[in-house]
């Protein structure tokens, strides 16, 4: 299914900016996000990711990963201070 192809290229791209920052030394996605709200925003806004993933017309192994990755992003660890 194309879709599939799709989701699987994005995640790649956006997986390798994502190590383009770390190299550079420079916040990451999930850094940058983190700061922006408070956790309980972040809970709320996982919550609805996760739910809208469910509605995707892809794989469930490619749901099952863009929930993690919503999971990695949203919730709160040491760079919600900055650690």
């Amino acid at each position: 299914m194309i879709i599939d192809e799709l989701a699987i290229f994005i995640i790649v791209v956006i997986g390798l900016y994502d190590l383009v920052l770390i190299l550079s030394y420079k916040p990451t996605i999930s850094q940058a996000y983190q700061r922006l709200f408070p956790t309980w925003v972040d809970m709320i806004v996982l919550a609805a990711l996760i739910v809208g993933v469910c509605f995707l017309p892809i794989s469930y192994i490619l749901k099952v990963l863009l929930g993690a990755i919503a999971g990695h992003v949203c919730w709160p660890n040491k760079e919600r201070w900055g650690g």
